[in-house]
C-alpha cells in the first residue's frame, strides 16, 4: 500500500515533467504559427512569441499570431513548477529545503512576469527584462537545490551531478546572453539558459516517478514477507 508521502513524491513528480512538456509544447506551437516571417530559433527570441503587436523590436521583425499560447506556457509551467517543487521537498526533513523552496517563489514570481509583460518597447518591458533575470537565474539554481537534496529522498549520485551541469550550463549560457545580447544568434545562449530548466524538469520528473514506484513494490514485497 502507497504511503501518503510516496503519493505526493508521484503527483510531485509528474507535475515536474508536465511543467517541461508544457512550455517546450507551447513554445513549438507558437512558433509553428509564424509564416510572416518564419520564427527562427537561433534568432528569434524566446519572448518573441508572446509578443501581441505586430513590431520591430531590436532589428526583428515580430508577428506571432498564437502569442497567447505562449504566455499560456509561461504561466503554465510558473505554477506546475512551484506544485510540483513544494510537493517533493515537502518530504525533506531538513530546513535546508527552505532555501530551495525560496528560490523556486523567486523563479514562479520571474517566469508569469514574463508573461505578463511582454518583451517589446513599451511601457511594461523592463518588468519583462526583470522577470526573465529572476526566471533564468533563480530556475537554474532552484534545479540545482533540488538535485542536491533529493537525495535526502531517493539516493542517485547522478541526479546531483546533473543538475549541478544542468545548473552551471545554464548560468554561464545567461551571462553569454548578456555579453553579446545584440549579437545575430544570441538567441541560442538564451534557449540554453532556459532548457536546462525545462530539460531538468521532465528528466528529474521521470526519476522520481520511477523510483517512487519501485519503493512501492519494494514495501509491498516486505509486507507480504511479513
Amino acid at each position: 500500500m502507497e504511503s501518503t508521502s510516496q503519493k505526493v513524491l508521484q503527483i510531485g513528480s509528474i507535475l515536474f515533467s508536465l511543467a517541461g512538456v508544457v512550455y517546450l509544447l507551447c513554445e513549438a506551437i507558437s512558433a509553428y504559427a509564424w509564416s510572416n516571417p518564419s520564427y527562427q530559433y537561433a534568432i528569434n527570441y524566446i519572448s518573441d512569441l508572446g509578443i501581441p503587436v505586430v513590431t520591430q523590436f531590436m532589428g526583428r521583425t515580430i508577428n506571432s499570431p498564437l502569442y497567447f499560447v505562449m504566455n499560456f506556457g509561461f504561466f503554465a509551467n510558473g505554477i506546475l513548477f512551484a506544485i510540483a517543487y513544494f510537493m517533493i521537498m515537502s518530504a525533506l526533513p531538513t530546513k535546508r529545503k527552505m532555501i530551495g523552496l525560496a528560490i523556486t517563489v523567486i523563479y514562479t514570481i520571474g517566469i508569469i512576469m514574463v508573461g505578463m509583460f511582454p518583451g517589446y518597447d513599451w511601457w511594461g518591458e523592463p518588468f519583462h527584462g526583470l522577470g526573465a533575470m529572476l526566471a533564468i537565474v533563480g530556475g537554474n539554481l532552484a534545479i540545482l537545490c533540488g538535485g542536491l537534496m533529493s537525495h535526502r529522498i531517493i539516493p542517485q549520485k547522478w541526479v546531483s551531478t546533473l543538475s549541478v551541469i544542468f545548473c552551471i550550463a545554464g548560468i554561464i549560457s545567461f551571462a553569454l546572453f548578456l555579453g553579446i545580447n545584440n549579437n545575430r544568434y544570441a538567441a541560442v545562449f538564451e534557449r540554453m539558459s532556459v532548457y536546462t530548466i525545462m530539460v531538468w524538469c521532465i528528466i528529474f520528473g521521470l526519476f522520481v516517478q520511477v523510483k517512487s514506484r519501485r519503493m512501492n513494490v519494494l514495501n509491498d514485497a516486505r509486507n507480504i514477507k511479513v
